[in-house]
């Protein structure tokens, strides 16, 4: 009896140990389609996709004053390009993010000083009119969702008094489309910045876990807001700003930071980079649950994709990375 009972548990622990390997081994990512952008251009985080695959990035201007964003077809070619620094007196300002609408247009979080504007594109680039975000304290933007209905979704942090108060602490709120304030939204335990306030850096820095958070609108509508906090913290909120559920995804390799948040099908895919690492070998994308926040399946990215991740669905991901001589390229990626 002692003996069958002994085999039963080695049974068990055989089936555990390969159901965990099925789940948490990453699959490797292989590059299925290429083609060259008709643009060599760098990329500056995020990236964003539609609906059509398309991929939109920022890029520095030749100047290196300002940034810009592009969007290309999943053939590389460019489609077309969104320029805020076309007004004239925001020649000088900061692109901080964008957000793609449902009816393709684009909206561009621009940071000019002590004012925040968000400007409105046609699909083809078109400028067609910008709004200032009415704020009771100066705040360094940082997110841009663009919601149903003509509302808009912020984040940032603030700047902080002269003693350094506040700086650094977390800002997210609904303004409505000629800019006013419609909701102040907080969250319990949110990402506090690491520096005591008599030492806060009022340059606008002052607290990475927002500078370098991502958000991303859901096909169900809600918002799902990260921290650059490893584990990841995703904040899930509807669109009225009501706090849902808070998510906490843990990496694969220990203290590895998110640099990307996508979302599809009723999951999140959440990239992790490794601070310090020479390439990407250590690159990796957990997709999880969005409801539950638990893993479905883990990927590894290549050099040749590297870490610039654009879209997801079920089918697999879309990067721009680079060719062989280091042309940038749009290339699609699937597990094998």
């Amino acid at each position: 009896m002692r003996n069958y009972f002994m085999l039963l548990f080695l049974c068990l622990m055989s089936s555990y140990l390969a159901a965990a390997q099925t789940i948490f081994r990453p699959l490797q990512l292989v590059q299925s389609e290429s083609h060259r952008l008709a643009m060599d251009t760098g990329v500056v985080w995020p990236l964003k996709c539609d609906s059509d695959g398309n991929v939109y990035f920022r890029f520095q201007t030749a100047d290196r004053r300002s940034f810009n964003v592009s969007r290309f077809a999943p053939d590389g070619t460019q489609k077309a390009t969104y320029r805020s620094s076309n007004i004239p007196e925001l020649k000088d300002s900061t692109v901080n993010d964008f957000s793609i609408a449902e009816d393709g247009k684009l909206y561009e979080l621009v940071w000019l000083g002590k004012s925040i504007y968000i400007v409105e594109f046609s699909k083809d680039g078109e400028i067609e009119g910008k709004t200032e975000l009415t704020v009771e304290q100066p705040l360094i933007p940082a997110q841009l969702e663009a919601l149903a209905g003509g509302n808009f979704f912020v984040t940032g942090s603030l700047v902080g008094d002269k003693t350094g108060h506040d700086a650094g602490k977390p800002f997210n709120a609904i303004f409505d489309n000629s800019g006013k304030l419609v909701r102040e939204v907080t969250f319990k335990k949110d990402a506090e910045p690491k520096e005591a306030p008599k030492t806060a850096n009022r340059s606008g820095d002052a607290n990475h876990s927002i500078l370098f958070g991502r958000t991303a609108l859901g096909e169900d509508g809600n918002l799902y807001v990260m921290r650059a906090v490893s584990p990841a913290v995703v904040y899930v909120i509807s669109p009225a700003g009501r706090l849902l559920r808070t998510l906490r995804i843990q990496p694969l390799i220990k203290n590895a930071q998110p640099v990307a948040l996508l979302t599809g099908a009723g999951r999140l895919a959440v990239e992790f980079d490794v601070p310090d690492t020479p390439d990407v070998s250590d690159t990796l994308i957990r997709v999880v649950d969005a409801r539950t926040g638990r893993n479905v399946v883990d990927y590894r990215t290549t050099r040749q994709l590297g870490e610039a991740v654009a879209c997801y669905t079920t089918e697999g991901f879309t990067f721009i990375g680079s060719d062989e001589n280091l042309w940038p390229t749009i290339a699609q990626a699937s597990a094998r």
